[in-house]
């Protein structure tokens, strides 16, 4: 626990530590937490229990923002020993080229499903800071957990968003394909007079163009006001 000192004035630097930093830190944290809890029990001076609660605070900023460091670095490592990624190596950590990344994260002393953790808040860096700047506001202390969850959502959401990206390009298909039906039928003079010649139910043909009209008028209108709000939305 007392090696968490030495990282008061920052985050470490190389990879080794920020790993050494990561496997101590939350067991610092825990047992923070129940140092306040006891304090609050035995019900110590206000001022001594903001102190804790403030430097549990800054340890749990501090293992965010190392598990984001940590993530960008494991990024770069390459899946197969020899290869190196396109990406500069990290300052005092070239060695980390040496193995794959699966044998690399093994002796750092964390597991695949960890890393790929790490790497998700390395992604999603304004989640990190917006659950540190939200748990402040509401008085608790931030969670990677609450991070990875808002990251799951966002990916959720990008997915949904792309699906239905799909589906809109697919309906446009169908939407341009049915309102260039007089092209596709190639309605000619000649079509309409054998129509009128020999069609014994003329009026209800007539009728069904009526309602067609109605339908592609209806059609069109929701069209120009859906643009409109469409817009409207890009604008805003």
């Amino acid at each position: 626990m007392s090696d968490l000192a030495t990282y008061q004035g920052g985050l470490p630097e190389t990879v080794e530590q920020l790993a050494h930093f990561l496997l101590i830190a939350p067991e610092k944290a825990a047992a923070m937490r129940a140092e306040i809890r006891a304090i609050q029990k035995v019900g110590l001076a206000k001022a001594v229990y903001d102190q804790k609660l403030e430097e549990q605070r800054r340890l749990c900023d501090m293992i965010l923002d190392a598990s984001v460091r940590l993530g960008e670095m494991t990024k770069d490592l390459p899946t197969v020993s020899g290869k190196r990624t396109d990406v500069e190596p990290v300052p005092n950590a070239e060695h980390r080229f040496e193995k794959t990344k699966k044998e690399a994260i093994t002796d750092l002393g964390f597991t695949q499903s960890q890393v790929q953790r790490f790497e998700t808040l390395a992604d999603n860096k304004d989640l990190v800071e917006q659950e540190k700047s939200k748990a402040r506001e509401e008085g608790r202390m931030p969670t990677r957990t609450n991070v990875i969850n808002l990251a799951q959502e966002r990916k959720k959401r990008a997915e949904l968003q792309r699906e239905q990206i799909d589906r809109d390009f697919d309906n446009l298909k169908l939407f341009r394909k049915a309102v260039s039906i007089t092209k596709i039928l190639e309605i000619t003079d000649e079509v309409i007079n054998s129509v009128a010649a020999v069609d014994s139910r003329l009026s209800d043909t007539i009728q069904d163009l009526n309602d067609l009209i109605g339908a592609i008028i209806e059609v069109r209108d929701k069209l120009i006001q859906k643009g409109a709000e469409h817009g409207k939305k890009q604008r805003n």
